[in-house]
């Protein structure tokens, strides 16, 4: 297993804690880059909410969704990959097996499950490759694309993707370069603007992480977070992965891909997703949403009769959406109905309404 330090005080990989930061204005950002953001959100339904797009559009979605995936994972993890490894790595100071400990070091840490290296090859020519094997994906479409993206940023070459499945939870992936090359286009990536917030989350004293996340416990042999309290899977996700996702599926399939994506998102919170005491206040809502860089709630309005909310720096806005009505749902036991707006500026505003 590879040697992943964790927080003596509250068991956070130091690999997260030392590359991304939690700022007042509700978000998590590279410290590298702090124009690039993550998320900290659940991940037990994203193959079901797949699936489901599949059901209703009646054509696979799993090519759309690793390729978007592929391309975005390469424009978040080159900003990350220094120059100095790339180049080690073509002149063999570094070996290719080195460099996929490191892409195994970042699977695990982020959630993603076991990934190891069966095979690999690295001359820097045509006949380069490597076989990875994961069991526990946090979603196979999803992995597929953030390894062969990852895969890329590293030796700046296209390569192709060769899936088998071992068993239902166990999968071995061939990465090779393909006969047919492209240029490596990276997706446009809309670079976060800092903007202020007064967010203050309490912080390890040792690795000065937020302090809630000693609820997420990482299972790094097995690349798995849960949240401690309730067993939900959590993943770290970069958000130009997710909402260029969507935009592809909308684009290729042509259908109602965001009324989906929000029903579906619903439904999972509404059937128990969270504790009632996640979301019982008004300043449990902002610290639930800055924690898992959701953005910055400015204005919030919350009880029986409705929710309306405007959400600075918002990201991942259908899922959103969708989370946040079930929520309601859940915490009230009421059916609802829901408006909502994504501004330019990244300001989501949504009002949610009990059914007469």
């Amino acid at each position: 297993m590879i040697d992943m330090p964790l927080c003596p005080e509250c068991g956070i990989p130091e690999l997260v804690t030392n590359t991304h930061i939690w700022l007042g204005n509700g978000t998590i950002v590279q410290s590298a880059n702090t124009q690039i953001r993550l998320i900290i959100h659940e991940s037990q339904n994203l193959d079901q909410l797949f699936a489901g797009i599949a059901n209703i559009t009646g054509k696979p979605v799993e090519p759309i969704i690793t390729d978007a995936t592929r391309r975005a994972t390469r424009a978040y993890m080159s900003s990350l990959v220094p120059d100095e490894i790339k180049s080690q790595l073509r002149t063999g100071e570094i070996d290719v097996f080195a460099a996929g400990e490191m892409i195994i070091l970042f699977a695990r840490a982020m959630g993603y499950g076991n990934v190891t290296v069966v095979a690999a090859r690295y001359e820097g020519d045509d006949d380069d490759y490597v076989v990875m094997r994961y069991t526990e994906p946090y979603s196979v479409a999803l992995l597929d694309g953030n390894i062969a993206g990852t895969v890329e940023a590293v030796i700046d070459r296209e390569v192709s993707i060769t899936h088998k499945e071992i068993s239902a939870d166990t999968h071995e992936v061939l990465f090779a370069i393909p006969e047919k090359r492209s240029e490596l286009e990276n997706i446009e990536v809309e670079l976060f603007q800092p903007t202020k917030g007064d967010i203050e989350l309490k912080k390890c004293s040792t690795c000065g992480g937020p302090a809630a996340l000693c609820d997420y416990k990482w299972d790094l042999g097995r690349g798995v977070i849960n949240l401690d309290h309730s067993g939900r899977r959590m993943c770290m996700l970069g958000p130009i992965v997710m909402d260029p996702l969507f935009e592809a599926l909308e684009s290729e399939l042509g259908e109602d891909i965001p009324g989906v994506v929000i029903e579906a998102q619903r439904r999972f919170v509404r059937d128990g997703m969270y504790s009632v005491t996640e979301v019982r206040s008004e300043s449990q809502m902002r610290e639930f949403f800055a924690l898992r860089g959701l953005g910055y709630i400015r204005e919030l309005r919350m009880g029986r009769k409705g929710v309306w909310f405007a959400l600075d720096n918002a990201l991942m806005p259908l899922m959103v959406v969708g989370q946040t009505q079930g929520m309601y749902e859940y915490v009230f036991g009421i059916e609802s109905r829901v408006e909502w707006e994504f501004t330019r500026e990244g300001t989501l505003v949504i009002q949610i309404t009990p059914w007469d």
